[in-house]
């Protein structure tokens, strides 16, 4: 069978029989669509799935380190998509071994997150020129991701309704693995949102919206984060995922609980929060003094 149609009943079944929220197919699609393309120009053609090779493999992983940047922990992801396809192609009949196996993949590096200091914050929110023509939606889309620590797919699906007219609280729903949460609404995030909803004017039922008055989609909010980033001359790896380290590394270094921040960021297991719970240098001298 042709790698790419197989690569359609694969997204197919994710969707209606696994059942995977949106976000998690559209990255299984994203990682598998990136795959197909650059197998089919090594080959110069269309490539059949038996015919994909523990070398085409190879390949890949090189190109995502070497062409896009890819830290290690995203190059695993990504082979861990790619072998749970290629164990559907097995399960379907259509080939007896997994390219994947015995394969190495680099090791994930155990390292604390990437995020902004609050200089660097300051930096990026002040990029932004809010008397342009979506300046005034980019500052605030930024700020809620900030505030909240959404996913960029949680962002892109929040609704009027979400909010409510007191704008205290947000709902989310249908995060990781389909469940809702309620977030407070910090009370300077709060005074953009009353700014952006008094500019905004569309029928659409989704808070953020495009030119075209439709809802941004998770590439556009990208966008957003990439501009300003540039503008602010920060690091150019300073991705929207960032913003949602920053928001748990600056709760965890105020002294929130960790298992607070857990249920803020929709943590299915505590353990997933833990690489939050360091210090800065100056932090750890203070308590080191104590004794």
């Amino acid at each position: 069978m042709e790698l790419r149609n197989l690569v359609n009943s694969y997204l197919n079944y994710l969707k209606h029989l696994r059942r995977l929220s949106p976000g998690t197919v559209t990255r299984y699609n994203h990682t598998l669509s990136q795959f197909c393309t650059l197998v089919e120009e090594l080959v110069g053609q269309k490539i059949l799935v038996e015919e994909v090779k523990t070398l085409h493999i190879r390949r890949y992983m090189a190109w995502l380190s070497n062409e896009r940047n890819y830290q290690n922990s995203s190059i695993k992801t990504a082979m861990r998509e790619l072998r749970a396809f290629f164990n559907y192609a097995i399960q379907e009949g259509h080939i007896r071994k997994n390219p994947l196996y015995k394969l190495h993949i680099p090791k994930a590096s155990q390292g604390e997150p990437e995020y902004l200091t609050e200089a660097e914050l300051k930096k990026l929110f002040s990029a932004v020129d809010i008397n342009s023509r979506l300046g005034l939606r980019d500052l605030t889309v930024l700020k809620t991701l900030y505030y909240t620590g959404l996913r960029v797919s949680e962002l892109c699906n929040l609704r009027l309704v979400d909010i409510g007219e007191s704008m205290e609280s947000l709902i989310i729903r249908g995060g990781k693995g389909n469940k809702d949460r309620i977030l407070p609404v910090h009370g300077h995030l709060r005074i953009w949102l009353k700014r952006y909803l008094k500019w905004r004017r569309s029928p659409s039922p989704y808070l953020f919206i495009t030119l075209r008055l439709g809802k941004c989609s998770n590439h556009a909010i990208e966008n957003i984060m990439r501009k300003h980033v540039t503008i602010a001359g920060l690091p150019a790896n300073y991705t929207v995922h960032t913003l949602r380290h920053t928001f748990a590394t600056h709760l965890a270094n105020a002294g929130v609980k960790i298992n607070y921040v857990c249920d803020l960021l929709g943590h299915a297991c505590i353990d997933t929060t833990m690489i939050y719970a360091h210090r800065t240098v100056d932090q750890l001298a203070h308590l080191v003094n104590r004794i």
